[in-house]
């Protein structure tokens, strides 16, 4: 059973279902000139555990390492700017995603199901984000946003004046509906998340929250920010 593939350099292309299903497959070594990964190319390969894109590849086709289930170590190249439909759907081994500062495109589901999946931080070029991005994946508690995304970017204030009172700015919770799911204390950060029914929390001190809803399944909606009573 092949355990290696090693591309010739000469290769700018990987067609559609190059290694789809190669079970035995474990490492992949793509050439200095590969430019784009075809659809399903590595689909269901389930024994490889790391992938390092070389700087040329710009594209990686739908369902390109879809069902990767042992892909723990994943590192994105600079040039890369799309990421296709299901690309890495179910790769529940990926830990922390770092998309790279070119990508302005990723196609809908491209991470759904990555069930191991708790970091994720999106470049300022990531503009165009597809739909259910990160469905199902459970571990993840938010995603970090380029401050200077126009699109997904939005920063909680660091103090604020209720009642005339100055607060500072605590940290943040996470609800889906009525249930916390995340509590983070932190006065900096960028959070965002393509799941609709999420509530976003930020927390002045025990009595006073402010409420940010989130909603929709495609980026990030916000309401108005609304002072509100927390705790008591």
């Amino acid at each position: 059973a092949m355990e290696t593939v090693t591309m010739a350099d000469s290769i700018s292309f990987l067609r559609e279902g190059a290694f789809e299903d190669c079970t035995a497959l474990e490492r992949v070594n793509l050439g200095i000139n590969t430019e784009e990964i075809g659809p399903s190319a590595f689909k269901n390969c389930v024994g490889i555990r790391s992938l390092v894109l070389p700087e040329n590849v710009k594209s990686i086709g739908s369902s390109a390492f879809s069902g990767c289930t042992s892909l723990r170590t994943l590192t994105l190249c600079e040039g890369l700017e799309t990421i296709g439909k299901s690309a890495f759907y179910g790769c529940t081994a990926i830990r922390k995603l770092t998309l790279p500062e070119n990508v302005s495109s990723i196609g809908d589901t491209a991470f759904y199901g990555c069930t191991g999946l708790t970091d994720v931080y999106l470049p300022a070029s990531a503009e165009k984000l597809g739909s259910q991005l990160f469905r199902g994946c459970t571990a993840l508690v938010g995603i970090t946003v380029d401050e200077n995304n126009k699109v997904y970017s939005f920063s909680a204030p660091t103090s604020a004046s209720i009642d005339g009172r100055n607060y500072s700015l605590l940290g943040y919770e996470i609800y889906e509906g009525e249930t916390l799911t995340a509590s983070v204390k932190s006065n900096e950060f960028t959070f965002a998340t393509d799941r609709g029914g999420f509530r976003v929390v930020w927390v002045w001190d025990v009595n006073y929250s402010t409420t940010v809803e989130v909603s929709g399944g495609n980026g990030t909606a916000f309401a108005n920010l609304e002072a509100v009573a927390h705790g008591e």
